[in-house]
């Protein structure tokens, strides 16, 4: 196990090549924009973070894996711009389109969804009951199914990662 700065794994991760799978925690505030509704929800404000261990696959094709399962692109990611090299081949990595050419942009492992188990827990660190955790998903966005679940996470939410059977902490 190894305890690595943001700006060592985004090294870790921009030169990783090839497709393979990334486990990773994270943790999530639910108070951050967009997690949550605001209008009439009791949980803005108090602290609830959604704790998550995730598997993805990096490193793929959106529109190829698409095409194979007989999709088209639904057409997401129009505020991210993958990151690739001067080759053009993709890294697991995505930034703002916002964030394309400054010096320390926002950075985001994407990849395409596995599996994913989470739970909730108050400001406190206490877990929510399943009567608190089904009243908040009254609150949390719909998501559209698809075929192909196109996955990206902030690289300040991950806390642990696994990548090539190495374990990575984040300091």
């Amino acid at each position: 196990m190894k305890i690595v700065t943001k700006n060592e794994l985004v090294a870790i991760l921009l030169a990783r090549k090839g497709c393979c799978f990334v486990g990773f925690n994270a943790e999530y505030s639910m108070d951050d924009k967009g997690k949550m509704r605001k209008t009439d929800n009791p949980f803005i404000g108090q602290g609830i973070r959604k704790l998550a261990e995730t598997l993805i696959m990096v490193t793929f094709d959106y529109d190829a894996s698409m095409e194979r399962r007989g999709d088209e692109a639904a057409g997401t990611g129009n505020w991210q711009q993958a990151v690739t090299r001067a080759d053009g081949s993709l890294t697991p990595l995505s930034t703002h389109k916002a964030d394309v050419g400054i010096e320390s942009p926002r950075y985001y492992l994407r990849g395409e969804f596995r599996k994913s188990k989470s739970r909730y827990v108050n400001a406190d660190g206490v877990e929510l009951t399943n009567d608190d955790v089904a009243s908040l998903k009254r609150f949390l966005p719909k998501v559209e199914e698809r075929t192909v679940e196109f996955h990206t996470v902030g690289l300040d939410s991950i806390k642990r990662l696994t990548i090539d059977n190495e374990d990575y902490i984040l300091a």
